[in-house]
């Protein structure tokens, strides 16, 4: 238990309680019945507690370890590693019975300092849980949230300066995990996608072949893109309440749960389509009219329940990390490949559902307004370049550059069959926006601190950003847009009640874990150099 609630309180604000109470009730059962089984095999029942409490703890940290011991000895295999953890654990309960065991005042200190360490850890992360979310409420009455859009005064208007003002286009803002710009792909990957490009081009898109993100994280970037501004005054206030905790970012999660063009746009008629991923960020929302796609336990069919393709379709990014900490999942593994034919984790099977319904939407009568977080190229590669299914799409794995390209192929490919269902079977010309959250980041020296290496920098920070937006809305677009200014440029060519200024598209480059600590770049030098700003955020 005590694993559990520590790693929730890792990551308080990014998941609801709610998730914590399935594993830690799996878990505790799972202990119940260890201590039976040993309880059967030696009939001693404080012996019994001994060895069920290093088999749990073998069994909670099993994913750590392996982990750790790949990270720190690259060239040993994986299966050796395996291998190894067995045979040490085997081990230290062979050592436990043996010589522990040997003596009845030994096994009772054993057991009570056991049950005092558990008791603790235990304690430990129920304060830090209640104290993340009395943080979380605190910082919670003292945001006053900013909006650029009349959405609270918004009253029945006209739309603006649309070619075909008598209808709503439907809006597709279609996200593109870690997409990087063409530029940066031939760099670092060696891989041409001007075939793509061209094939944008033909069917009427503004490519902007000099766009930047503006932020170098999914949080930030989605976070600003739908609302239409910097962050520089949530950074501040997560800054001011005690920088970097976990729980601080709930206030920034709430502007994608709850953002201002879902808001506006709902207001003016659309039906939101939100597309839920198995990323936290975008998991679900909290405004949408429409949640897709819907994937349930019970739409599993019996083989992937037993293979545990739910395990990665259904549960929440919470829930699946725990699960890669755990012995669970190498053995979730091995029943995929032995039960299953190509059988990926649930993300491949996420990714098809989702470009599906991406091109039913035009079925629907009602205008809507489509926000799709798709988590590709962005490892964990799912998929071959000709859409296979790969057996193992688990740990991401940037430096894989041949399956980061495969599945930028696939993507490729499935990106135009949207496209073209779209454009040919709308009522109405639509507005589709292909844009990325950021770019890819192999290039990464980690012995280098990231804010200090130029060209990570410019890796991650050159997009893909691509437009099929009515006239009223391309003659404003320009090759270095970014996404803070998509949505003002987008809106208020298409509502009268909407006037907004371009945005200077800055570039604020953070790194993982201190994701707020924003320094600020230029990524468009000819000589690409990435000068720092000496202003902040």
């Amino acid at each position: 238990m005590a694993p559990i609630l520590l790693l929730a309180a890792a990551n308080i604000g990014q998941i609801e309680l709610n998730e914590i109470w399935a594993p830690t009730t799996a878990m505790v059962a799972l202990a119940i019945l260890v201590l039976g089984v040993w309880w059967l095999l030696i009939r001693n029942l404080p012996k019994a507690a001994i060895l069920a409490s290093l088999t749990m703890l073998f069994v909670l940290n099993y994913g750590h370890l392996h982990a750790g011991i790949c990270r720190g000895f690259i060239v040993i295999p994986s299966k050796y590693v395996h291998l190894g953890l067995i045979v040490g654990w085997i081990g230290s309960l062979a050592v436990t019975y043996f010589y522990i065991f040997r003596s009845p005042r030994v096994v009772a200190d054993v057991t009570k300092t056991l049950g005092l360490m558990s008791a603790i850890l235990v304690i430990m992360g129920i304060v830090q849980i209640g104290r993340g979310y009395l943080a979380k409420y605190a910082m919670a009455q003292t945001v006053t949230r900013e909006s650029v859009l009349p959405i609270e005064e918004l009253v029945e208007t006209s739309p603006g300066q649309l070619d075909s003002p008598d209808h709503l286009p439907d809006i597709y803002y279609i996200v593109l995990d870690a997409y990087g710009r063409h530029d940066q792909l031939a760099k670092h990957y060696g891989y041409d996608n001007r075939e793509f490009l061209n094939y944008l081009n033909e069917k009427g898109f503004y490519v902007a072949d000099q766009s930047h993100s503006n932020y170098a994280c999914t949080l930030l970037s989605l976070a600003s893109s739908l609302n239409l501004r910097y962050l520089n005054n949530e950074v501040e206030l997560v800054g001011r309440h005690g920088r970097y905790s976990q729980y601080e970012f709930g206030t920034i999660f709430d502007l994608i749960r709850r953002n201002d063009v879902g808001l506006f746009l709902k207001k003016m008629g659309y039906s939101f389509i939100h597309f839920t991923t198995w990323s936290t960020l975008t998991a679900k929302s909290e405004i949408a009219d429409i949640t897709v796609p819907e994937v349930s336990v019970e739409n599993a069919t019996l083989v992937e329940a037993i293979a545990g393709v739910t395990l990665s379709r259904d549960l929440s990014e919470f829930n699946r990390v725990f699960i890669q900490t755990t012995i669970f999942r190498p053995i979730l593994s091995v029943v995929h490949r032995v039960l299953m034919d190509s059988s990926s984790p649930g993300i491949a099977v996420h990714h098809l559902r989702s470009f599906q319904a991406l091109k039913e939407i035009p079925q629907l009568e009602q205008p809507t307004f489509a926000f799709a977080h798709i988590i590709c190229p962005h490892p964990p590669y799912c998929f071959d370049r000709d859409g296979n299914i790969l057996d193992e799409a688990w740990p991401p794995d940037w430096y894989d550059r041949e399956g980061f390209v495969d599945q930028l192929i696939f993507l490729n490919r499935e990106l135009r069959s949207i496209v073209d269902t779209i454009l040919e079977e709308s009522d109405h010309e639509p507005i589709i926006i292909l844009q990325a959250d950021h770019g890819t980041c192999v290039s990464i020296d980690h012995n280098r601190p990231p804010h200090e290496q130029q060209e990570l920098i410019q890796e991650r920070m050159a997009i893909l950003n691509a437009y099929y937006v009515p006239h009223s809305s391309r003659d404003k677009l320009y090759p270095s847009i970014s996404p803070v200014n998509t949505f003002r440029v987008l809106l208020t060519s298409m509502f009268e009640a909407v006037d907004l200024p371009l945005l200077p598209d800055r570039s604020y480059f953070s790194w993982y874990p201190m994701v707020l600590d924003l320094k600020e770049f230029t990524t468009d030098s000819a000589d690409g150099e990435v000068p720092a700003s000496p202003d902040g955020p």
